[in-house]
């Protein structure tokens, strides 16, 4: 199972630090919870609102599974310590999209 992940985030500094900083230490953490990070982004330009979005794919076994892990991942010392100096207000919105693969 896929995930696409967009984080809308105030400010482009605020979404550089998120995205350089704070996903490096995700995607090290992240995989202890059986969850691969794939890749991630960051937007070029702001929106109407002057936000940024820094989005990310991540996968795990499953659904049930990738719900369950991030759950588990969001709750623990290892979430506590990626976030760590980090701005949590800036963050203004985080939506997820599970996503079907088609192979070629």
């Amino acid at each position: 199972m896929y995930q696409l992940r967009i984080y809308t985030i105030e400010s482009k500094k605020n979404a550089q630090e998120y995205f350089d900083v704070h996903w490096t230490k995700h995607i090290v953490s992240l995989k202890k919870f059986n969850i691969e990070v794939c890749d991630v982004y960051m937007e070029d330009e702001p929106d109407s609102k002057n936000c940024y979005r820094v989005i990310a794919v991540v996968m795990a076994e499953n659904k049930a599974s990738l719900l369950s892990s991030n759950e588990e991942y969001m709750r623990s010392q290892a979430f506590e310590e990626d976030m760590q100096g980090f701005d949590m207000s800036a963050i203004k919105n985080v939506e997820a999209i599970n996503l079907n693969r088609k192979h070629f």
